[in-house]
């Protein structure tokens, strides 16, 4: 993280209302409250200029940044209309535990390390579904974000070699993700995922799954 990206975590509070936004320095983080049917959203961040991407299994919302200390979001499409949030805390609430269901005798994270799976076989179908087109879907984006979700949350669960592998596929996903944003083609996404080392994570992964973890058939 750069300077100005831990200058960002914290909890941040809804100065007229209920929602809450949690920046961990892992790069994970809580968008609570703010989606009526969310009460709970984690996902991870990623710090721009002047703005913070936040993924979730709901897309991608944008927050804006007015200092270290003051957030917002707009609900309109000028901007004109924004949910405001000032910092509550300099240190974002830890993570809940993440119940898994891990292979019994193992303490492997099996429920997590499928889901890393599912995310990254989902990539590789919404690019396929949209070689037509040559232009990246909203499925392929929403499932380039449960992958950048899924790797951090698989990482401190595993051994440090495998935890290597979940954050690549964390990274790519949201490399990804922004490359989409960005208006990118379905051939930019193809190249990010066809690079050696991200086929490797997956590959490696898949190994470990199926095999050490205990967690295959």
């Amino acid at each position: 993280m750069t300077v100005d990206d831990a200058d960002m975590v914290g909890t941040f509070e809804e100065r007229d209302g209920d929602a809450t936004i949690a920046l961990r320095s892992d790069g994970t983080g809580a968008l609570d409250g703010y989606f009526s049917n969310y009460p709970e959203l984690p996902g991870t961040w990623e710090r721009h200029v002047d703005a913070i991407d936040f993924s979730s299994e709901v897309g991608l919302t944008t927050i804006y940044i007015n200092s270290a200390d003051e957030l917002w979001i707009s609900t309109d499409v000028d901007g004109s209309d924004r949910r405001e949030f000032e910092r509550s805390s300099d240190e974002a609430e830890a993570a809940a535990p993440v119940e898994s269901s891990s292979a019994e005798g193992s303490g492997a994270p099996c429920a997590e390390l499928s889901a890393l799976l599912d995310a990254a076989a989902g990539v590789l179908a919404g690019m396929e579904a949209d070689i037509e087109s040559g232009i990246p879907g909203e499925q392929l984006q929403l499932n380039a974000s449960d992958l950048a979700l899924s790797g951090l949350q698989v990482e401190p669960l595993v051994p440090e070699a495998i935890a290597a592998h979940a954050r690549t596929l964390a990274d790519t996903g949201s490399a990804i993700t922004e490359a989409i944003e960005n208006g990118g083609t379905l051939l930019d996404v193809m190249s990010l995922w066809a690079a050696p080392e991200v086929l490797d994570a997956n590959a490696a992964v898949q190994v470990y799954h199926d095999g050490e973890s205990g967690c295959g058939p």
